[in-house]
């Protein structure tokens, strides 16, 4: 994903991508969810539905000053929203996006802890109170009141975003102690179905990223229509797989399962915060849970070359050309690492050649790189 789209993605849900910390709690006290006694949790969900922000109008527009923006943003306003009422006129009158969260959700936690788990309300209003952390303390005191002895908060959002219509779905918050109001565990899980490519620039999610000023004046053809044609069937199921993985993420990284797919996640978001080692941790238990699966075994192809290790990541790469030959990223990211780092161009027009083949879009410097056009 390019650092313009996870800036439009990120500056959309309003969340930073990847967030963690911790504090370690008193003696005697839970450290963690699965010690936790009494535990509740709450779920706070973003307007309720599919965030829909494809058009990239407003975006193109800044360029003419602030008449132009404001412009922009009328058309990017109008345009999004056909675009979210033909979405959920694929979906089908009713749907409604809160059940599919809260449910995984629900089910998960129960099956991971054992004390009992109840849902409360989240904290959504300040009224009455000085600060964030003012009302935050009274609420942490109030379920303490109650008989809880810890509470994790989390929010969720779900939508389809920029020109090429990438379905995001993201689930953080954070747990903490009660009544301390003491911080145990704090992430962001950011999910899209998007490859691991090496030329991906690689940035702190956590920072602010620099907006999306290219010239695109429409989204893709395909940004709609490849969630609608099939009555919502193919958007049903991504909605559901990309919840699935936000979740299972979520509970390894709480400590509370350790499934293939949660760690692949944990794994990209390490990358993308350059935290490579931390990303080969969790690639390898990923890849020792599923050991076949392309996805995990290019990520930890492309970490080894973010990672210095680039003979490795090659080596990693044609691996699975040999064994996936249809899977286009290792024969994309082949193509940018004998071009780019080894300067080996016929080798690298060869894999690049293939990987479009495959259905991989062009990639500009490699274009450029290997004196090639559309």
């Amino acid at each position: 994903m390019s650092k313009p789209m996870r800036a439009i993605i990120e500056a959309a849900l309003g969340v930073a991508i990847l967030v963690g910390c911790a504090t370690t709690p008193p003696p005697g006290r839970p450290a963690s969810l699965g010690e936790a006694r009494a535990p509740a949790w709450s779920l706070e969900m973003a307007d309720n539905q599919l965030i829909i922000a494809v058009s990239p109008t407003r975006r193109t527009m800044q360029l003419a000053g602030s008449y132009g923006t404001v412009i922009g943003a009328s058309i990017s306003a109008v345009a999004n929203d056909r675009y979210k009422q033909r979405l959920y006129g694929a979906l089908g009158e009713g749907y409604d996006l809160v059940p599919v969260i809260t449910q995984r959700l629900s089910e998960r936690l129960d099956a991971a802890i054992d004390a009992p788990l109840e849902r409360v309300d989240p904290m959504t209003s300040t009224a009455g109170y000085h600060t964030r952390r003012d009302a935050r303390t009274a609420r942490c005191e109030g379920l303490a009141k109650q008989g809880f002895d810890s509470v994790l908060d989390l929010k969720a959002k779900c939508g389809v975003f920029g020109p090429e219509g990438t379905l995001v779905v993201t689930l953080g918050g954070d747990l903490r102690l009660l009544p301390e109001d003491i911080q145990l565990w704090a992430n962001h899980i950011f999910v899209a179905d998007t490859p691991v490519l090496a030329s991906d620039k690689l940035t702190d999610p956590t920072k602010n990223l620099t907006p999306d000023f290219s010239m695109r004046l429409k989204a893709d053809k395909d940004a709609i229509s490849q969630w609608t044609r099939d009555d919502g069937a193919t958007l049903r199921q991504a909605i559901e797989d990309g919840v699935d993985a936000a979740v299972s993420a979520v509970l390894c990284d709480l400590g509370l399962a350790q499934e293939a797919v949660g760690e692949y996640r944990l794994g990209r978001l390490a990358i993308a915060s350059k935290e490579f080692k931390k990303a080969d941790n969790h690639l390898r238990k990923a890849h020792e849970l599923d050991p076949e699966c392309p996805r995990i075994r290019n990520a930890m192809a492309v970490n080894a070359a973010y990672d210095g290790r680039v003979d490795e990541a090659i080596r990693k790469a044609k691996a699975i050309t040999e064994s996936n030959p249809d899977f286009a990223p290792p024969w994309f990211n082949l193509a940018w690492w004998h071009a780019i780092d080894r300067e080996d161009l016929d080798a690298a027009k060869s894999f690049y050649e293939r990987a479009l083949k495959l259905g991989l879009g062009r990639n500009d410097k490699l274009d450029k790189k290997l004196g090639l056009g559309e």
